[in-house]
């Protein structure tokens, strides 16, 4: 595959998607990911074997709190999924930019956009 170059457009429709004045919902953030990453023309890792997050619950059978090891992996493989169904509608790169730049500003109007904040870092509690 031949490498496709960003267009100004899309690096823009990247930095104003860190600006956005709420974290839009689940799965604008996965649209958002599969959209990006066909654009740059990367595959998405793997979810590792060792992905877990630890989570305090209390189980109402005993009411004591328990410590519970949860796979984190879903959420890699919902990232995954998000990617995969892109790639099978058969979305080029130079698409993939177009429709990011146009998700980005839906979702500035839907959850607010301040072009003055300082850009989010990706990854950054999620």
């Amino acid at each position: 595959m031949s490498e496709v170059s960003k267009s100004k457009e899309f690096e823009k429709a990247a930095e104003d998607s860190r600006k956005l004045k709420t974290k839009p919902n689940n799965d604008d953030l996965l649209q958002l990911y599969a959209l990006y990453k066909i654009g740059i023309q990367e595959t998405p890792e793997e979810p590792g074997m060792f992905d877990f997050k630890v989570t305090l619950s209390i189980h109402f059978s005993s009411n004591e709190p328990r410590l519970i090891a949860e796979p984190f992996r879903q959420k890699g493989r919902a990232k995954k999924r998000a990617w995969q169904e892109l790639v099978d509608e058969g979305v080029t790169p130079e698409e993939a930019q177009k429709r990011y730049v146009t998700l980005v500003e839906k979702l500035k109007e839907t959850y607010g956009y301040d072009a003055d904040k300082e850009p989010e870092v990706i990854g950054a509690g999620s």
